[in-house]
């Protein structure tokens, strides 16, 4: 691996200058990107549950109204 001072070198994986600063600053940005993955794998955990929550209750709906009109269509009979 190249360990020259440039930071992003064609022959360098990763770019020595980003494992440069991650060491220099002593994990303080890679504990601020686990934390940011962190938030969004909780948003997303979080909005994957309200989707499958809306598409039940979609389902519910469709179902009651369903059973609505066809208890409505009875009684219209009945009159």
């Amino acid at each position: 691996m190249n360990t020259s001072d440039k930071p992003y070198s064609a022959d360098s994986y990763p770019p020595a200058g980003l494992m440069q600063l991650v060491r220099k600053s002593g994990g303080a940005s890679m504990k601020t990107l686990w934390a940011f993955i962190f938030l969004l794998a909780a948003f997303g955990l979080v909005g994957r549950i309200d989707f499958e929550t809306a598409l039940d209750m979609d389902a519910f709906r469709q179902e009651y109204v369903r059973q609505f009109n066809t208890h409505r269509a009875l009684v219209e009979d009945v009159r």
